[in-house]
């Protein structure tokens, strides 16, 4: 990230989520204290832990977007948002994978026949 201001972050800024759509429905809230020294005019790093929820839903194919903002120590958000996309997805093994087509297959022949 880049503190492309001219004064360096002052103590107590976080960096902190604000999701909608998808994301705030599938996705833990974010709240990051930024502990170190980050001068003004310079490039620092920053892990941004996204953490899915258990009951979110799967969407493979689709992008959402997760908003993040840099607030400071009274909460207020500076700088420009932060966005990251992300997509839904979970490792299927060989036998859930079988029980998921069997399903489509049977819901398939229920829908043509009814």
């Amino acid at each position: 990230m880049r503190n492309n201001t001219h004064w360096p972050y002052k103590p107590g800024c976080v960096l902190r989520s604000e999701f909608t759509g998808i994301a705030s429905q599938a996705l833990e809230e974010v709240y990051v204290p930024i502990d170190t020294y980050v001068p003004e005019m310079s490039n620092f790093f920053l892990n941004v832990p996204l953490n899915v929820r258990e009951n979110a839903v799967l969407t493979y194919e689709t992008e959402h977007s997760a908003d993040f903002y840099i607030c400071g120590p009274r909460g207020n958000a500076f700088g420009e948002k932060i966005t990251i996309k992300f997509k839904i997805v979970k490792d299927i093994n060989q036998d859930e994978l079988y029980r998921v087509a069997v399903k489509i297959f049977d819901d398939l022949n229920a829908t043509k026949e009814g």
